[in-house]
């Protein structure tokens, strides 16, 4: 379908695999304006979609794909996307934000997301070049490891001018934690690997030789320099922002350093995964479990070494055929958890760096904050990096929004009159804005993101629309949650890990019921 906002290829493509036919898939204007892409637009469509009774393995369940407006428009750290799905580890729909090429290409190829329905007979992988839409037979990519698989569809497609997604030997065999690998960069946590698997879907290759309009080209160009500088150069957001050097090729078009360097030993493991296609996590989640359950004489396994049993679990090879379900599911049937460890990744209080950090920029104390107060700023944050996100944005890019004269220079006359502003005016303002943010209404400097959004395609958000997207993101993810039986008092994560709310409290602050339900969109 066409559209008039620039940033847009204005086509949703579904793909049917049970019967390889193709057909756009309508998606209007209004919509792009109330979900702008990414997550939020892939919960409307599936929230349009499903009722409840699908599960992760039914040709029901979709695969959708999607990017934002920004992306592919030279936008510093927009080479984002997500693919969203119904997950095998928690049977209700989830999304995994990933970086990598393959965003970037769908929309050369002249499409903004891809629905993926159905499932493939027999084992296949789908090649798109511009509007052709190619399957092939992956009898002879089935089985391999990630990285060989990647080098077999580069050489099939020759000039490297391409993004692909693949699967491992963990996705085919169905592992609940499977990933999805795009070169360096996954997407897992989730399982959706699994669901790839499911479906018999090895690989999407894609290119495209399409141009992307964009509404004012020198102006944006303008901003997009403007910012990239403003990012590098951020004490939040830049260089110094994050310790260690990449270990990777970062993402596209990104100023934001934010991949550590890992131990020889931690770099050769987490290489392991993802030649096997298995969330790092999860994996070694279920590893710890069993180690610490074996020596607690739970089970009679013979476990091997890590390196190996990592691939029985990938392969579902003894131990490994349990171990693929997920540690919940283990703690469940043998009724043994893993202690947690303080101070570990696990831990509750592990609280994120750059969420305090831009709190204390503000002229924060978060431990003298009230409850509320500490509340606003949280579900504010959270808002903003979905946002973000659904334009085609690093949610990274949110700690931008401190100004870093506070940082830098704490003491300075400029700096104690901001924090002086923030203080008299911060609880007013947080408590009206997070219940009612159409009523930020007028443009504000920290708020870059929404002028480059129209200078690149015309859509004229204020800031209070802009964080608008982001609460409708959490209130569709509620609401799929809901209607697939999950726990209506389930907290997001950061919320879950800084405790300064209780479930009827978050309700209140969102203006659910006290059942947790969400005004019907």
């Amino acid at each position: 379908m066409s559209t008039a906002c620039a940033g847009y290829t204005g086509r949703v493509m579904l793909v049917n695999l049970s019967d390889e036919t193709v057909r756009d898939y309508p998606w209007s204007d209004a919509e792009r304006k109330q979900y702008l892409g990414g997550k939020p637009m892939a919960y409307k469509l599936l929230y349009d979609h499903l009722t409840g009774k699908e599960h992760a393995f039914s040709e029901e369940n979709w695969i959708i794909i999607s990017t934002g407006p920004l992306t592919l428009t030279g936008t510093p750290s927009s080479s984002r996307y997500d693919i969203t799905t119904i997950s095998p580890l928690t049977n209700t729909p989830v999304s995994s934000n990933c970086g990598g090429e393959f965003g970037l290409w769908l929309k050369r190829a002249g499409f903004d997301a891809l629905i993926l329905a159905g499932r493939c007979s027999t084992p296949h992988w789908l090649e798109i070049r511009d509007d052709q839409f190619i399957f092939h037979d992956a009898a002879g990519l089935w089985g391999t490891y990630c990285d060989d698989c990647r080098q077999q569809l580069g050489c099939f497609m020759g000039d490297g001018q391409h993004g692909s997604l693949y699967i491992g030997p963990a996705g085919e065999n169905g592992v609940r934690f499977a990933s999805i690998m795009d070169g360096t960069h996954t997407s897992g946590r989730t399982g959706i690997g699994a669901v790839f698997g499911w479906k018999n879907l090895k690989a999407i290759t894609v290119t495209g030789t399409k141009a992307l309009p964009i509404r004012n080209p020198n102006k944006a160009s303008l901003l997009n320099k403007k910012y990239f500088q403003m990012l590098h150069a951020h004490p939040l957001t830049g260089k110094n922002s994050r310790s260690g050097t990449p270990t990777s090729k970062p993402c596209s078009g990104c100023p934001i350093l934010c991949r550590r360097q890992f131990t020889k030993g931690a770099d050769r493991q987490t290489d392991l995964f993802n030649r096997l296609g298995m969330d790092s996590g999860s994996s070694l989640d279920a590893a710890n479990w069993a180690y610490a359950a074996s020596a607690q004489g739970v089970f009679d396994w013979n476990l091997p070494t890590r390196e190996q049993l990592y691939e029985d679990i990938a392969f579902r090879r003894g131990a490994g055929k349990e171990l693929a379900e997920g540690a919940k599911y283990l703690s469940g049937k043998y009724d043994f958890k893993l202690p947690k460890e303080k101070g570990s990744a696990h831990d509750s209080h592990n609280r994120d760096d750059s969420y305090l950090a831009l709190l204390r920029g503000w002229g924060f104390d978060p431990d003298a904050m009230s409850d509320e107060i500490r509340l606003n700023c949280m579900l504010l944050y959270l808002d903003l990096c979905e946002a973000l996100s659904a334009s085609g944005l690093c949610m990274f890019t949110v700690n931008a929004f401190c100004p870093g004269i506070l940082l830098t220079k704490p003491v300075s006359l400029r700096s104690k009159l901001i924090r002086r502003i923030v203080s008299l005016r911060a609880d007013r303002f947080l408590h009206r804005i997070v219940r009612k943010p159409e009523t930020l209404s007028i443009p504000l400097p920290l708020f870059w993101q929404t002028k480059i959004l129209y200078a690149v395609s015309g859509l004229k958000l204020t800031p209070g629309q802009l964080i608008r997207v982001g609460e409708r993101c959490f209130a569709l993810e509620q609401l799929l949650s809901l209607r697939f039986g999950g726990d209506a008092e389930k907290l997001p994560k950061m919320l879950a890990k800084e405790r300064i709310c209780t479930p009827s409290e978050y309700f209140a602050a969102r203006g659910w019921s006290a059942q947790g339900i969400p005004p019907e969109l």
